[in-house]
């Protein structure tokens, strides 16, 4: 349990540099924008990262609270 709050924590950090710091402009047009998220990442825009990060911080979010009722997802995750 302690393991899937830490990477949910670590992942939340991450959206949140992108979303509310400067994230999302540093990485507008990188190639570490393409190896993190998408192949033709590069291409978007930072506000483009930023609707990315939102989408993908919900369904983080949603996995998350299932694993905490669901130990079986949490097994998942670990094998």
């Amino acid at each position: 349990m302690l393991i899937w709050i830490a990477v949910y924590a670590a992942g939340s950090l991450f959206w949140s540099w992108i979303l509310f710091w400067e994230g999302a402009d540093w990485l507008e047009g990188s190639f570490l924008s393409g190896l993190l998220f998408w192949y033709n990442a590069p291409e978007w825009s930072s506000e483009g990262i930023k609707v990315f990060a939102a989408c993908s911080w919900f369904l983080q979010t949603i996995w998350f609270i299932a694993g905490l009722f669901s130990p079986g997802i949490r097994a998942f995750f670990q094998s």
